[in-house]
């Protein structure tokens, strides 16, 4: 029962992250629309469709992987993935400077939000992992200290 909740746990993380990075890939194109072709905006959703496809693989694998040390690295990578996807729209390349654009008024903050999510999920999933690393090698460490002193004993009884 437990190790079926871990992997509703992880299928469920892997699931939304995979929506957000559908949502960072697609989006600037479909649902909160860039401009045209010459325009800094447009560069800025090319950049945005790379991590979001990114950004997709990382949660896929969080949902296929299993190992709790290689989905800690994962969402290592989520984080900085994340703050680069929110850095693009930001400082990187930026969007048109007409605040009153779709891109502007829109686009980019929709990047900025969906970014941040991305970034937040990954930091609150990290810190679980750990939690979840140090309980089973504190359950390691105590089943091979009780072992230790059984071998110690025995060993302290054949000397004498």
């Amino acid at each position: 029962m437990k190790g079926e909740c871990k992997v509703k746990k992880r299928v469920i993380f892997g699931a939304i992250v995979t929506i957000l990075g559908f949502l960072l890939a697609v989006g600037p194109w479909y649902i909160f629309k860039v401009c045209g072709s010459t325009m800094k905006c447009f560069w800025s959703g090319r950049a945005e469709l790379g991590i979001g496809i990114l950004v997709i693989i990382l949660g896929i694998l969080n949902m296929a992987v299993s190992s709790i040390q290689v989905r800690l690295g994962l969402n290592l990578a989520l984080i900085f993935v994340g703050i680069q996807s929110a850095l693009i729209p930001t400082w990187l390349i930026g969007v048109c400077s007409m605040p009153k654009m779709s891109c502007h008024a829109v686009a980019s903050p929709s990047i900025l939000a969906i970014s941040i999510l991305v970034t937040l999920l990954a930091l609150v999933n990290v810190f679980y992992l750990s939690s979840l690393g140090k309980k089973r090698r504190d359950n390691y460490e105590t089943s091979e200290t009780g072992n230790n002193s059984n071998f110690n004993t025995e060993f302290e009884k054949q000397k004498l």
